[in-house]
């Protein structure tokens, strides 16, 4: 069935207007402040490492979400550029893996030989 050509032209221009489109620099400036937040905060452990051991760490390891955005990982090697900047292949899984450890540890969360898949650690 062929579709008449004004039909065609008014669904083009709905389409327009219901598309919203963000321009790299917008986007950049979205992220602007959490990024200065996430620098502040790197800086800070970064500091505390090299007053603790009396030389800057070797690694900074991102794990989560931020972790995989090749955006955060282009400012942290500008910024760090004497430090490795690395993240996890399977974030969430490492991110996962950590609550399940804190909690084991905290005793909230204890091994049970009815649970399938558990084993003590």
């Amino acid at each position: 069935m062929e579709v008449p050509n004004r039909t065609v032209k008014a669904l083009d221009r709905v389409r327009r207007r219901m598309m919203l489109s963000i321009s790299r620099e917008e986007m950049a400036r979205f992220f602007s402040e959490s990024l200065t937040s996430l620098l502040a905060l790197i800086n800070q452990q970064v500091g505390s490492v090299q007053q603790v051991l009396g030389k800057q760490p070797k690694y900074i390891v991102l794990v989560g979400g931020l972790g995989d955005s090749p955006y955060i990982h282009k400012h942290l090697r500008a910024t760090f550029q004497e430090i490795r900047v690395v993240h996890s292949p399977s974030q969430d899984l490492a991110v996962a893996g950590g609550a399940v450890a804190r909690l084991m540890r905290s005793g909230i969360f204890k091994h049970d030989q009815d649970i399938p898949g558990t084993s003590p650690t």
